[in-house]
């Protein structure tokens, strides 16, 4: 989970030290430097014990998030639980993946409002680079290039990126990736960065579509089970 455990000083001598269960409550507290970043490094409110991790607020007390997952269904249709109620065997640090847009050498800098652009969305005539980003702190992301290779951006910061207010889910869409890693050979007007990722999108929107469709069908009467029961 890469919880923060242990705090030290400029000497590397340990000032704190904390432990957790598997939900993220604190066991044990030593020292006397407060520890802001503890469970799974994520921020929790002196006043009502709540993580932030960036999407919604999660309580370890009950093992739940207070807001419904903004992906829907595609983890099961109990939209407040943590890690599928099992975080022995599954994390979820952010759970989300985004894209984003940067410019190409030589053009300039891809402009804020750009992601909104639709004509040029749905054209694909922006003249500027699309990758997608895995928000699991991997620091991991992909994208097709003019090598012909479906690979990271390894040579441009992520702050050159303008990224999108849309979020995926990133194990989902890790999935998508191997479906449409296939590229083909790039061509910079019919098989670019951006067809590649409207690809990409098309493909995890079948793959949620059928997994949804999998957990309606689970249900024992026919039915689907409440999604807004937490």
């Amino acid at each position: 989970m890469g919880s923060v455990t242990n705090l030290t000083d400029s000497s590397s001598a340990v000032v704190g030290s904390s432990s957790y269960d598997s939900y993220g409550n604190t066991l044990s507290s030593t020292g006397s430097v407060p520890n802001p970043y503890g469970f799974s490094t994520k921020e929790k409110s002196a006043n009502s014990g709540l993580l932030y991790f960036g999407a919604r607020y999660y309580n370890p007390t009950i093992g739940r998030w207070l807001s419904q997952d903004p992906l829907g269904m595609v983890n099961g249709p109990n939209l407040y639980a943590y890690c599928k109620n099992s975080p022995t065997k599954w994390v979820d640090p952010y759970g989300l993946f985004v894209f984003g847009k940067r410019s190409i050498p030589g053009w300039s800098k891809v402009p804020s409002w750009a992601k909104r652009n639709p004509i040029d969305n749905h054209f694909n005539t922006e003249l500027s680079h699309e990758q997608g980003f895995y928000e699991d702190g991997s620091g991991d992301n992909v994208g097709f290039f003019n090598d012909n290779q479906v690979r990271p951006d390894n040579d441009s910061p992520f702050d050159d990126y303008v990224y999108d207010t849309t979020h995926y889910d990133d194990d989902l869409m890790r999935e998508a990736v191997e479906n449409v890693r296939d590229a083909g050979e790039w061509d910079l007007s019919s098989n670019n960065c951006q067809r590649w990722c409207d690809r990409l999108r098309d493909e995890y929107d079948r793959l949620k579509e059928e997994r949804e469709n999998d957990k309606y069908d689970e249900c024992d009467d026919g039915s689907p089970t409440n999604p807004d029961a937490p």
